[in-house]
């Protein structure tokens, strides 16, 4: 333990103190950070999702029939018909349409399905029937709105210690290297 701890003053003596660290290096990694993680501008998208279920193994009647729905479900929408009071079913009266609020949630929280066609919505706008292996998705934007997230902003001193700790390591790599090349054994 001893021994460890005198090598470890030795080396911090032999390093920290030919290492320097200028105001400019922490202004440029201090600027190089904020742009990396200052601020997170992320979109949110409150949406509304109608489905037209399908059944596990549907015949291609059965997805013509759906498919003709929620194109009749768009054409209620569009109308302006609010979605939770549509009481619609198909023909066969077998696949009644299920509403379901999807909340708030950024580009990367909406399936993969959606996410093209959400990407390029207006507010209150409609979309075409989306086909799934569930049924037909028919997406309402309710509202869209951007966050503004701030990262971990590092502060003068945080930004100094962190460079005087990249600094050291890297000397410290250079210093080992340094002394095993000068270093021999001898046996007997």
């Amino acid at each position: 333990m001893r021994d460890q701890i005198i090598l470890q003053k030795l080396q911090q003596e032999e390093i920290i103190k030919h290492i320097t660290i200028t105001p400019q290096e922490i202004t440029s990694f201090l600027n190089k950070k904020s742009k990396e993680k200052n601020i997170d501008l992320s979109q949110e998208y409150h949406l509304q999702d109608i489905l037209i279920p399908l059944a596990d193994t549907p015949s291609s009647k059965e997805i013509a029939a759906a498919l003709k729905y929620a194109q009749e479900v768009v054409a209620q929408l569009n109308k302006g018909q609010n979605p939770a009071q549509m009481t619609l079913t198909t023909s066969r009266n077998h696949a009644l349409l299920k509403v379901n609020d999807l909340g708030w949630r950024k580009l990367s929280e909406i399936p993969s399905l959606f996410v093209a066609s959400v990407n390029r919505m207006q507010v209150n706008e409609i979309t075409n029937p989306i086909q799934a292996d569930n049924g037909f998705h028919v997406l309402r934007l309710v509202e869209a709105r951007s966050i503004h997230l701030p990262k971990n902003v590092l502060s003068r001193k945080e930004a100094e210690a962190f460079l005087l700790q990249q600094k050291f390591e890297e000397s410290m790599k250079t210093w080992i290297a340094k002394l095993r090349s000068q270093a021999f054994i001898i046996t007997k």
